[in-house]
């Protein structure tokens, strides 16, 4: 049981540290007083209007990149190269993620940190986009072992016994098929139009060309 804690321990304390760090930076910045001397909530779109957009890795930054273009700041916390299960965000990367109109990643085991900062979070206004819940996924089925020539006996006698030994894992790359990433795009056109609406007609225009 003590093993079984400090392997939690190790995959989610490093990202309960930094969430306890950020919390308590922003709490040091604190918010701008209203006019009867209390403390109003920042307002998360920047300073010059435009939305304020954070992804994990690449794939949905280039998504809305092509979409927004330069009608958001965005964001993107994972440089070329790293690795999304072993990323241990940094407190400005939670303050990002906090103060960001819509923040999207993937989900699943490769960035399961983002799930629990996000469950440690307030909401607000924020749209949280989770790429696995956009698309239908598929499942990759692994098996221990090689597998027996076709025709086998010793192969059918024992293909239960296999069927067991076989481990059954969501591919999360669900960008790679055209058909997902169309539909990734519409969801994310969708998002940006509902937080800003004013530029509703670029980002219905920048999805097609993008998508043709």
């Amino acid at each position: 049981m003590k093993d079984v804690k400090k392997k939690i321990w190790r995959r989610r304390g490093p990202a309960v540290l930094v969430l306890c760090l950020a919390v308590i930076v922003q709490g040091c910045a604190g918010y701008p007083a209203d006019k009867d001397g209390g403390h109003r909530e920042q307002n998360k779109t920047n300073e010059n209007g435009r939305l304020s957009v954070v992804t994990t890795i690449f794939p949905p930054y280039d998504f809305v990149r092509e979409i927004a273009g330069d009608c958001v700041d965005l964001k993107m916390l994972l440089k070329p190269g790293e690795e999304s299960h072993s990323y241990e965000p940094t407190p400005q990367d939670m303050i990002a993620i906090e103060n960001s109109d819509v923040f999207i990643y993937v989900g699943g085991e490769n960035d399961v940190w983002v799930e629990d900062i996000l469950s440690s979070m307030p909401d607000k206004d924020r749209v949280s986009i989770r790429l696995l819940d956009c698309v239908e996924t598929e499942e990759e089925e692994h098996v221990e072992g090689m597998k027996e020539p076709a025709g086998d006996s010793h192969h059918e006698m024992h293909g239960e016994e296999e069927h067991e030994g076989s481990v059954h894992e969501i591919d999360e790359h669900v960008w790679t098929s055209p058909v997902n990433a169309s539909v990734i795009v519409e969801k994310i056109k969708e998002v940006l139009i509902q937080k800003d609406s004013e530029n509703k007609a670029a980002y219905e225009e920048n999805a097609d060309r993008y998508q043709t």
